[in-house]
């Protein structure tokens, strides 16, 4: 269910690797160094992590102890040791939780919520980026790791054991052979029924 999620940020001619596994405060990586190490600004617990824009995005966090499951917190351009307390955009319109953020294109970003699809797209200005919601109701991915990404479009498998194709126009179930096998096995208590 949370499993350790990475993310690479380009920045002064390093790839830094910046991991999150919803227990401890983000880490970083430079490639050179031996271990990870806490990113600076003291960024909050995550349950993902995504690069858009020239930012690092958080997606469903853990602030002071207290969850904050519809909360996205942004990095400062170009500085994922930055974070700022106005740099938060809670997604609560719809009323359920983020499960994964996955960047789609260099200045465009998905969020997938346990319930509903949104997309944030970069901007000029003091916010960094614009995010509406793009599907308001469409089952979401069952974990971060299930969703792929394959150029500027995406895949998920979501929890109603179907697989979807997510572009920026939306989602679009795709009738392929494998759900209806996966769930029948779900459905008969299977021993791969629980995977």
């Amino acid at each position: 269910d949370d499993p350790v999620r990475f993310a690479v940020f380009p920045s002064s001619g390093a790839n830094n690797l910046i991991a999150v596994n919803n227990v401890d405060a983000p880490r970083l990586w430079d490639g050179l160094a031996g271990n990870f190490v806490a990113l600076g600004g003291s960024p909050p617990i995550a349950r993902d992590v995504t690069v858009c824009f020239n930012h690092v995005i958080l997606g469903n966090v853990v602030e002071a102890g207290v969850r904050s499951a519809s909360r996205l917190r942004i990095s400062a351009f170009n500085d994922p040791n930055t974070w700022t307390a106005s740099l938060v955009a809670d997604l609560t319109d719809t009323n359920d939780d983020i499960v994964a953020v996955r960047s789609l294109t260099r200045a465009a970003f998905l969020v997938y919520k346990d319930g509903s699809i949104w997309i944030g797209q970069g901007q000029q200005g003091v916010f960094p980026f614009q995010i509406e919601v793009i599907e308001p109701e469409r089952p979401g991915p069952v974990s971060p790791a299930a969703v792929i990404g394959v150029g500027a479009l995406h895949h998920y498998l979501g929890t109603d054991y179907r697989v979807y194709r997510v572009t920026q126009m939306g989602a679009q179930d795709l009738d392929i052979g494998i759900q209806k096998e996966m769930q029948a096995r779900q459905w008969t208590g299977g021993a791969q029924g629980n995977t």
